[in-house]
């Protein structure tokens, strides 16, 4: 193993363990952050990755045509 590739699974070794100390410290505040931050990842593949929309915001003028509002 490379000492690189030994680095990165130390890192996600102490985050892993900081979270299991966190859930088992504060079980409700943990699983509430958890859950807003994988359902912030999840809508933000779903608009952008799946339905392809852009961070510009458009909006649409009583006539149904669409404009830049930036």
């Amino acid at each position: 193993m490379t000492a690189a590739a030994t680095a990165k699974a130390s890192l996600l070794g102490r985050l892993w363990g900081r979270y299991l100390v966190a859930l088992r410290e504060r079980p409700i505040r943990t699983k509430m952050i958890t859950s807003g931050g994988l359902y912030v990842v999840g809508d933000c593949i779903a608009q952008f990755g799946i339905e392809g929309r852009s961070i510009a915001r458009v909006d649409e003028d009583d006539e149904g045509e669409q404009y830049d509002v930036s």
